[in-house]
């Protein structure tokens, strides 16, 4: 991680891990992607299914919270070794 990369994750980690989750992963990842394959199959079928598209934001936003817990640990990982090298110099 280098300086500007740093002090990105620095503002983004101020607003905390829940509000992370709920922005990167739940709205930015799920909700996006189950929005999107529903307009795909719109636009395939000309039809919604209302069970697809209530598992799709079931799903993805489960999926896309996963991710960026594992997203936010290991920016975590890298900032703390970012700070402790910065330290040494």
């Amino acid at each position: 991680m280098d300086r500007s990369a740093a002090g990105k994750w620095e503002m983004k980690r101020n607003m905390g891990k829940l509000k992370y989750v709920l922005w990167n992963g739940v709205i930015g990842f799920g909700v996006s992607i189950a929005i999107l394959l529903t307009l795909f199959e719109w636009i395939s079928y000309q039809t919604i299914t209302t069970m697809w598209v209530i598992m799709r934001l079931l799903i993805f936003p489960i999926i896309g919270s996963l991710i960026s817990n594992v997203r936010w640990a290991s920016q975590e990982n890298k900032f703390a070794l970012y700070n402790e090298s910065a330290k040494e110099q």
